[in-house]
């Protein structure tokens, strides 16, 4: 699975192989391959980040004359060196998520766990409500003072001494938590199953060791609907604005762009990898939104062991374009039905040394329109690792038609390959019979077979008319003006 169908991130290839040397194509290529059972979610978040850098670098290079990384003044190389139409600018990529936040917090873990739990192990009837709840950690550099500073500068209001606390839920490392959970639910479920007709509720809490707590619910319901549902508070909202996950990549970008002196604009692309403080620009995922972080961050202030104030002020960044990816038909859950758009907001540097100009600004404007619709959310496609990767792309669907079927050619070819079986086909799709078996035993051949293109799908459609009855393969019949005459 990938944030961009596959078959646009192969056009973006091409552009990219004509300024791309081959050894940095075949590394491009490898981390383009990743997925599948062989994967996990450190891999797979190269590949989405990787897919990111393609698809920005290859609208640059059909554009005009773009270098790819190449060493700039200070011995760094920016993915980005863009000369051409009147305009020049550097550039870096950079992809942005919550996976550390996740890999701290094994909520999925838990909730899968649960479920194998459940379905093995648990009644046959009822339904099962888990709540994991967190707790808050004070940042190891958090100052002792509690006292905020009221400056005239928004940055500074924005930020107190006292750095607040992070949300941390209170699980177990995921590495321990299968053992964990057997050994404290299993016993859970057997009191179950002696007696269904009764409401039970398992509480845990617990000092895991001298660093973590372990606090959560299970509540069965003997008159539940068989489902299973879960909750727990948000682990990835802010409260320290300089903990934000955009932050340290801030950092790292000026460090990129730091002592060069090329006068010209220095833009970082930030794209969205699975970080929720980036999709919700009204700072609901996060208590600071993205124009007070880079706000602050522009230009800050900074205290001594005196609580003597002083101000730094980055000016080696021009501005910053978040990319984030979101949905359209947000009310849609079945599977391939939901339309994505992809998200720009330029948040540029009022201290910068080297502004964007307007034909700056329509270049980028330029790039952004070349670059590929999306077709899933970030987060989806790190969870998306799976034996066969073709299950996980987004394929065209099946429809019946009057005279036929219109279906996705992909599916078509592991039929005829024999990896998808009719019967496995049929289920998929909820039909009642084999609509290809029902043309048979009805003496129908094909008429007409074609394929379409379909629009931001990893497939083809396959349109199959059947004609009407075939001598070929059914009995000769009486003609129908046979039949009219004696009629008469």
């Amino acid at each position: 699975m990938s944030i961009f169908v596959r078959r646009e991130i192969k056009k973006s290839l091409d552009y990219f192989v004509s300024i791309a040397g081959k050894s940095k194509v075949r590394q491009i290529v490898k981390a383009l391959n990743i997925e599948g059972s062989t994967s996990n979610e450190k891999r797979l978040l190269e590949s989405l980040a990787t897919a990111w850098e393609v698809v920005i670098i290859s609208a640059f290079a059909e554009i005009g004359d773009t270098k790819y990384e190449k060493k700039i003044s200070n011995g760094k190389r920016p993915d980005i060196f863009f000369c051409d139409r009147g305009v020049s600018l550097v550039a870096d990529v950079v992809a942005v998520s919550d996976d550390q936040q996740h890999k701290k917090n094994p909520v999925d873990d838990f909730s899968t766990i649960i479920k194998r739990l459940w379905v093995d192990l648990g009644p046959s009837k009822g339904g099962l409500a888990w709540r994991v709840e967190g707790v808050d950690i004070s940042p190891s550099t958090a100052p002792q003072s509690t006292s905020f500073c009221w400056p005239l500068h928004l940055s500074s209001r924005l930020r107190p001494i006292n750095r607040g606390s992070l949300k941390r839920l209170a699980l177990p490392p995921s590495g321990e938590l299968s053992e964990y959970l057997y050994k404290k639910v299993l016993p859970f479920f057997e009191e179950l199953q002696v007696s269904l007709n009764t409401p039970k509720t398992l509480y845990v809490n617990e000092q895991y060791n001298p660093e973590i707590m372990v606090r959560f619910t299970i509540t069965y319901t003997p008159n539940g609907d068989g489902l299973i549902r879960g909750s727990y508070p948000s682990y990835t909202a802010v409260t320290d604005i300089e903990s934000h996950v955009l932050w340290r990549r801030l950092i790292e970008k000026c460090e990129q762009f730091a002592l060069a002196i090329e006068e010209l604009p220095r833009i970082v692309f930030v794209c969205d990898a699975g970080c929720a403080a980036l999709t919700n620009s009204l700072g609901g995922g996060s208590e600071y939104r993205l124009d007070q972080v880079l706000g602050h961050f522009w230009r800050r202030p900074k205290f001594s062991e005196d609580q003597t104030k002083s101000w730094i002020t980055e000016e080696d960044i021009t501005a910053v374009l978040v990319l984030t990816i979101e949905p359209v038909n947000v009310l849609s859950f079945l599977p391939n039905r939901r339309e994505f758009i992809l998200k720009t907001n330029l948040y540029p540097n009022p201290y910068c040394r080297f502004p964007l100009d307007k034909t700056s600004i329509e270049l980028l404007n330029q790039v952004i329109s070349k670059l590929p619709v999306p077709i899933e959310f970030p987060a989806n496609v790190l969870r998306s690792i799976s034996a066969n990767p073709i299950s996980t792309r987004r394929l065209g669907g099946f429809t019946m038609k009057r005279n036929g079927v219109e279906m996705s050619g992909v599916e078509l070819l592991r039929i005829l390959s024999g990896e998808l079986s009719p019967e496995e086909f049929c289920r998929n799709y909820n039909l009642q019979s084999n609509p290809f078996k029902d043309a048979l035993m009805s003496f129908r051949t094909i008429k007409l077979m074609k394929v379409e293109p379909v629009a931001n799908r990893d497939d083809d459609k396959i349109v199959i008319e059947f004609g009407p009855h075939d001598v070929a393969l059914g009995p000769f019949r009486v003609p129908e003006s046979d039949k009219r005459k004696e009629n008469h």
